[in-house]
């Protein structure tokens, strides 16, 4: 559409262990980040659907690196945007390499506040879409646990959302052995049927890379 109308829904699926298991055994052997990981496999795959090369994705940050910060109640969140290029010759031990580099680099930086950057880039604004990256990536680790009373059991529910902020926002928990994943859409551009096979296109594509991450990543399945 040409104003953005933030419409949108949301496809919640688990990696299993061997695929979790196999993206936390390349980040230790690459010392880097599980976020990481999940990063570049993301770019990787918006990389094989568009054919573009030069790949920005959001990330929020806590904003909360100074210790005084911890206990303030209070929104804190800033957004990284990580810029990188991918290529088919690459494989994915380089494009790990070259994401861990720009999210170092990202994070030495993590206070520039986002919205003066938008405004020193002056890049030309249109109002169907948002000014730097149109897909959000985002990692957290899961704290909650399951907690009874002798009146009440407290549980987590995932929430169907009917909102989107961005074309796609791939959001990723580490529960455990396992990884959950939701993926949160822009419903003006695709269907729930669209998100699911995007959500199995990832599996794929972690199966082809943890088979033969040394690889063209063109030649990934």
């Amino acid at each position: 559409p040409h104003v953005q109308s933030y419409r949108g829904g949301v496809y919640h699926f688990v990696l299993g262990d061997e695929p979790a298991a196999g993206m936390a055994a390349l980040a230790k052997a690459h010392d880097a980040s599980l976020f990481m990981c999940l990063l570049a496999m993301v770019k990787i795959q918006l990389h094989l659907y568009t054919g573009q090369d030069d790949i920005i994705v959001g990330s929020p940050v806590a904003g909360r690196n100074h210790p005084d910060l911890e206990n303030q109640v209070g929104f804190y969140v800033n957004t990284l945007a990580l810029r990188d290029k991918i290529h088919d010759n690459d494989n994915f031990t380089a494009v790990l390499e070259r994401v861990k580099q720009t999210t170092i680099e990202a994070y030495d930086h993590q206070l520039y506040p986002f919205d003066r950057l938008v405004d020193e880039l002056n890049l030309p604004r249109d109002v169907s879409r948002a000014p730097l990256f149109d897909v959000m990536v985002v990692f957290q680790n899961d704290v909650f646990s399951e907690r009874s009373t002798k009146t009440f059991t407290i549980s987590e529910l995932d929430i169907e959302l009917e909102t989107s902020r961005f074309d796609l926002t791939f959001i990723f928990r580490e529960t455990g052995k396992n990884i959950r994943v939701g993926i949160n859409y822009n419903s003006d551009l695709f269907t729930r049927e669209t998100v699911e096979r995007i959500g199995t296109h990832f599996e794929n594509l972690i199966k082809s890379v943890l088979a033969g991450k040394d690889r063209p990543i063109s030649d990934l399945d």
